[in-house]
């Protein structure tokens, strides 16, 4: 343990410190390893010469790992975009129960207006506790979702805003 008197010497109590010197750097990533191996290798001194590894050329499979890597990541990506797109879609009138409106009245604390069948009930969700607040004689009209305009329509107005600048 070092209280801070004396300097820390990992090495001090190793016989032949210099091997393990250059292995405790190899390890860290110090010490290049094609040096500490030539360095290493039965006390022969290191030269330029030992030094040179040829390495395979590993450009066109890096190229492939990565575009297949790519093509995985951009397909989950399609994926969970198209899944969030279509949640809830194509079953509407079908569901015996929808959320109607939610209000958030806290961090993590909720109020729910839901429908089941004909009745709509008020419920208070907070994380763990979900409880029924009210249940409403008269059913509340739902807001009428404006529905977003299509695609082609943003994409001209956005052009037409482009072009007059």
């Amino acid at each position: 343990m070092n209280t801070g008197r004396t300097p820390m010497r990992p090495f001090a109590r190793c016989k032949s410190g210099g091997i393990w010197r250059l292995a405790y750097l190899g390890l860290t990533g110090l010490l290049p390893m094609p040096a500490f191996a030539a360095a290493t290798v039965a006390g022969i001194p290191s030269t330029p010469a030992a030094t040179k590894i040829a390495l395979p050329d590993l450009t066109g499979e890096t190229v492939h790992m990565l575009w297949v890597l790519g093509l995985v990541l951009g397909t989950i990506y399609a994926l969970s975009w198209l899944l969030k797109r279509t949640q809830g879609r194509g079953r509407s009138g079908l569901r015996a129960l929808r959320s109607v409106e939610a209000l958030s009245v806290g961090a993590r604390e909720r109020v729910v207006l839901i429908q089941v069948g004909e009745r709509q009930m008020i419920i208070g969700v907070a994380p763990g506790n979900v409880r029924l607040l009210s249940v409403l004689d008269d059913p509340i009209a739902a807001p009428m979702a404006k529905t977003p305009p299509a695609f082609s329509e943003t994409l001209q107005r956005i052009l037409r805003r482009g072009a007059g600048r």
